[in-house]
C-alpha cells in the first residue's frame, strides 16, 4: 500500500497540474484592472480597463486610450502621425459571473506545458485560411503538396509547437490582469510573448498555459480581433510549412521540370540539403560528397538552368575547398570532434563579400582592406542555434574571428571573457592556424 502511495505521489509530480497558491473567491475581490499594449516601429499603444461589481453586476469599463501611430491615408505629411490619450471612463459590457468564476479558477491551478490539441486548431478551415490568403502565388494543383506538410495531427503540432518558440524584433506586446483584492492584496497575470495566443501566462511570476485567461481577457475587454485568440495563426502556419518544407520540395520539383540533366549532374557532386526559390534563381545548401571532411556545406545562390554556374560551384568545392581544407585550421579540428558541428561556406560565384566584415569598425576595415578580397576565404562554425562563429581565412595561413555568439564559441572558449550577455559579439581577434592568439580580442559592438 505504502508503495502505490509512493508512486502515485511521483506520478503527480510529474503529471498533476501545480497549485499556483493564488485561490482567491469572487466574494474577495475588490476590483480587476486589465492592460492591453504593445510598441512597435514608429508607434505603440495603451488601453487600460477597470472590472468591478455595481449593481449586481461585474461591469468593465475602459479607464484609458493612448496610441502613437502613421497613417497614410492621410494627404499632408504633417498629418501622417497620430496621437491620441484619453481618460475618458467608457462601458464596456457587463461580464458574466461564471466567466470571472471560471478565470479565477484557471489562476489557481497551473498547466505547466503547452499542448498543441488545447488550441483546437481546425485542419480543414487552416487549409482554407491558407488557400485563399496566402497560396495565391501557387499553381493550383501545387496546393496539395503544400498541404501535405500539416494535414494530420500529428505534423500540425509539430508545426504548432515550433510556433512557440517565435519571437520579433520591433514588437513588444504587453497584457495584464490585476485581480485586487478586498484585503489590498495584488494577483499578478501577464503575458508579454510575441506568439499567436500570448503563451504562456505568469500568475505571479510562474508560467501557464491555460487558454480561459484569453477567454477572460477578450470577454472583460470586448477585443476580439487580437493575437490572443490566435488571429495570425493561419499565416504563421503557412511560413513555417513554408520554411521547413514546402519551399525545398516545391523548388526541387521546379528543378526536375526545367532542368533534369543539370539537377543530375548536382546531384552527381553533392548531397541537397536544402532548396528554395530566390526570385528567379534558388537559393541551396550543399553538402559535397567528395569531400573527405563531412563536415562540410556550402550555401549561395544559382540559376539551375545554368550548366556554367554549376560547374564553377563543383571546381570551388572539390577543388578550392579541397586544397584550403588541407591546411591546419584548429578550429575546424575542433568542430570534427562534435556531433551535429558544420563548416559553412558561401559560393558567390566570383563576387567578393569583403564589406561583410568592415561594416562595424575601421580598424579591422583598415586591416582587411590591404588584403586582396579575392584571396580571403570566409566560413562559419556553426554547432547550433546559440553556438556560430564567423571566420575570415587569411592568405597567409591566419584566422581571423569576427563574430561569436553569447559566451561560447568552438575552439576558442578560453579566449571569451564571459558578459552573461545573450547576443551576437562582433570582434576583432586574429589567430595562428593552431590556435594561438597573435592579436589581442577587441570586442567593437554587441547586437
Amino acid at each position: 500500500m505504502r508503495f502505490r502511495l509512493i508512486a502515485l505521489y511521483i506520478l503527480c509530480l510529474f503529471a498533476c497540474p501545480a497549485t499556483a497558491q493564488v485561490n482567491v473567491t469572487i466574494e474577495q475581490i475588490n476590483k480587476i484592472n486589465i492592460i492591453d499594449a504593445g510598441g512597435y516601429l514608429m508607434g505603440g499603444y495603451r488601453n487600460e480597463y477597470e472590472l468591478f461589481l455595481e449593481n449586481g453586476q461585474w461591469r468593465s469599463y475602459q479607464t484609458r486610450e493612448k496610441y502613437d501611430r502613421q497613417n497614410f491615408k492621410r494627404k499632408k505629411p504633417e498629418e501622417f502621425f497620430e496621437h491620441k490619450d484619453s481618460l475618458m471612463h467608457r462601458f464596456i459590457k457587463a461580464v458574466p459571473r461564471d466567466s470571472l468564476i471560471q478565470f479565477l479558477k484557471s489562476i489557481s491551478t497551473i498547466r505547466s506545458k503547452f499542448v498543441a490539441t488545447d488550441l483546437k486548431v481546425s485542419i480543414p478551415m487552416l487549409k482554407q485560411q491558407i488557400d485563399t490568403a496566402y497560396l495565391k502565388y501557387l499553381p493550383a494543383d501545387k496546393h496539395a503538396i503544400f498541404h501535405s506538410f500539416y494535414d494530420t495531427p500529428q505534423k500540425l503540432n509539430t508545426i504548432l509547437e515550433a510556433l512557440q518558440k517565435g519571437a520579433w524584433t520591433d514588437d513588444w506586446p504587453l497584457a495584464a490582469i490585476e485581480v485586487i483584492k478586498t484585503t489590498g492584496d495584488t494577483i499578478k497575470v501577464q503575458t508579454t510573448r510575441q506568439v499567436d495566443f500570448m503563451l504562456p501566462w505568469k500568475v505571479n511570476g510562474t508560467p501557464t498555459y491555460d487558454l480561459s485567461i484569453n477567454r477572460f481577457f477578450m470577454t472583460a475587454t470586448g477585443l476580439l480581433n487580437h493575437r490572443m485568440n490566435g488571429r495570425n495563426l493561419a499565416g504563421n502556419v503557412q511560413g513555417e510549412v513554408q520554411h521547413r518544407y514546402a519551399a525545398n520540395a516545391l523548388e526541387r520539383l521546379r528543378w526536375e521540370e526545367i532542368a533534369p540533366a543539370n539537377t543530375a549532374y548536382v546531384k552527381q557532386h553533392f548531397d541537397i540539403i536544402r532548396i528554395s526559390k530566390s526570385n528567379d534563381q534558388s537559393y541551396y545548401v550543399f553538402r559535397p560528397l567528395r569531400l573527405a571532411n563531412k563536415k562540410v556545406v556550402i550555401h549561395g545562390t544559382l540559376d539551375i538552368t545554368k550548366k556554367e554556374q554549376l560547374q564553377k560551384l563543383v571546381n570551388f568545392a572539390e577543388d578550392t575547398l579541397h586544397h584550403f581544407l588541407k591546411k591546419p585550421a584548429f578550429m575546424m579540428d575542433s568542430c570534427k570532434k562534435i556531433q551535429g558541428c558544420e563548416i559553412r561556406f558561401v559560393f558567390t560565384l566570383g563576387a567578393s563579400n569583403h564589406s561583410v566584415y568592415t561594416m562595424f569598425t575601421p580598424e579591422l576595415a583598415a586591416f582587411l582592406k590591404k588584403i586582396d578580397a579575392r584571396t580571403l576565404v570566409p566560413f562559419t562554425i556553426y554547432a547550433g542555434e546559440r553556438t556560430e562563429d564567423n571566420w575570415v581565412a587569411l592568405p597567409d595561413g591566419r584566422f581571423v574571428l569576427t563574430a561569436y555568439v553569447d559566451d561560447k564559441g568552438i575552439g576558442i572558449n578560453r579566449f571569451i571573457a564571459p558578459d552573461g550577455v545573450k547576443q551576437r559579439k562582433f570582434v576583432f581577434m586574429v589567430f595562428d592556424n593552431r590556435g594561438k592568439l597573435l592579436k589581442a580580442p577587441y570586442l567593437f559592438q554587441d547586437r
